[in-house]
């Protein structure tokens, strides 16, 4: 039934026309016509562009959804339709309820005018009377936190008290559909705190949320449901996790093109016989379902969770200290490598990890092929008990490409559990001391 969407959007496309000088625009309208009356075929004038292709998408009511793409993709573009600043060139767009966009903030004060000013004349434009407009200034001002500024001309504002007057008005109308384009982004970290805390109380009313962000974090913490636009069409989608997973997987292929061809591994035995805890290690654990990059000539392998007991463990106990081991089969000659782990939580947030990405002199400055290099990260798990998930990945260069990139990757390669210890509660969302012993095997 059309009562459980907010937004129904059908076959849509967005074309622009370009043209290379302004005479060509008025060929374009006047020789097509004579060329039909002689029924030849018109040259075409302009180079056309599209930011959205065959777009179909139904929001429902409640439903907090996430854009997310590379710059040009088309997200800004269609946003800006579904508010009707733009009309499509083919299909429709239908909503079902008030609409208020956050676009690009600050764009409709008058810089002559005081921030007060700016409320009621903003206010005033989508259609609230003094009254109401009253009962919402004593919000926008605490929102806004500009202190005495509120009475002085928007144009001796700073840049960062702009967006905060203008997402506070924004903020504060409470629409039944709120539209986001990448104004999460603003302020310092305790006014974004208070933008998190009423954008979730607006989803707790029930207010229809379109977010477009290149924070994959805002995406995780706060949507529903996701979707990846890549040259105007919806590429990627489902929950937000998923998503981002598979964006970070999209933009790593993008970027990195070369074929180095079929990879062998070398070993996928660990040369140390697994040793499995009786006590901390479940059978029954679910493995999660693993993103691996493609193989760039390193391939990880035995990826393993180990106490200080050398025993592989998945249940861990605050305030122990654990090992995680992997070794990477080497089958082109690379240099500069650096490695790193990540753990995440179940919404797929990163909380921590360690790497040696940013400390240079722990890269391995050359590997041949035939080499395996083993990676152990030592640390404390001072995490709270819940599950979790471990990404691992290699960075470098090789022969075949002088940038810096993953040679390979695996997104939730493991989960784990953590349980409480009762003789020494610790909740820091932290890897408390990690060490990393990476040497090769020859």
């Amino acid at each position: 039934m059309l009562s459980e969407y907010s937004i129904i959007i059908n076959d849509l496309s967005k074309n622009y026309s370009f043209y290379n000088k302004p005479i060509d625009r008025l060929k374009q309208i006047i020789i097509p016509s004579i060329f039909n009356i002689f029924k030849l075929k018109p040259r075409t004038y302009s180079t056309e562009i599209n930011a959205i292709s065959n777009l179909n998408l139904k929001i429902k009511k409640g439903e907090t959804i996430g854009i997310i793409g590379r710059n040009g993709s088309g997200k800004s573009t269609l946003l800006k339709m579904i508010c009707g600043v733009l009309q499509p060139s083919m299909g429709n767009i239908k909503s079902y309820g008030k609409i208020f966009p956050i676009l690009e903030l600050g764009s409709s004060f008058n810089p002559e005018n005081t921030g007060l000013q700016n409320i009621y004349l903003n206010y005033t434009i989508h259609g609230f009377n003094e009254s109401e407009i009253k009962t919402k200034i004593d919000k926008v001002i605490d929102f806004a936190d500009i202190g005495s500024f509120i009475n002085m001309p928007v144009k001796t504002y700073s840049t960062g008290m702009i967006v905060r007057l203008a997402f506070a008005i924004a903020i504060n109308i409470e629409p039944d559909i709120l539209i986001i384009d990448e104004a999460l982004a603003v302020g310092d970290e305790a006014f974004q705190l208070k933008c998190y805390s009423k954008i979730r109380k607006l989803q707790k009313r029930g207010i229809t949320i379109v977010l477009v962000s290149h924070s994959s974090q805002n995406i995780l913490q706060l949507c529903n449901k996701a979707f990846v636009l890549d040259q105007g069409k919806m590429i990627i989608q489902g929950n937000p996790k998923y998503v981002i997973d598979n964006y970070l997987k999209f933009l790593n292929e993008k970027q990195n093109i070369n074929n180095y061809g079929e990879t062998t591994l070398i070993s996928n035995k660990s040369n140390k016989k697994e040793n499995k805890s009786l006590t901390h290690f479940d059978p029954n654990i679910t493995k999660p379902s693993s993103t691996e990059y493609p193989s760039k000539g390193l391939l990880i392998s035995n990826l393993s969770l180990t106490d200080d007991k050398d025993e592989i463990v998945n249940i861990l106990v605050q305030g122990r200290r654990y090992n995680i081991h992997f070794q990477v089969n080497v089958n082109v000659k690379a240099y500069d490598l650096a490695f790193g782990t990540t753990i995440k939580n179940v919404t797929g947030l990163h909380l921590t990890g360690a790497t040696t990405e940013q400390t240079k002199d722990k890269w391995i400055s050359e590997v041949n092929k035939g080499q395996i290099i083993s990676v152990k990260i030592s640390f404390k798990c001072n995490l709270n008990a819940a599950t979790y998930f471990i990404n691992v990945g290699v960075v470098g260069l090789t022969e075949n490409n002088s940038n810096r990139q993953f040679l390979h990757r695996f997104v939730d390669k493991s989960s784990f559990k953590i349980i409480s210890n009762i003789n020494n509660l610790e909740s820091d969302i932290v890897m408390s001391d990690p060490s990393m012993d990476i040497f090769i095997k020859e």
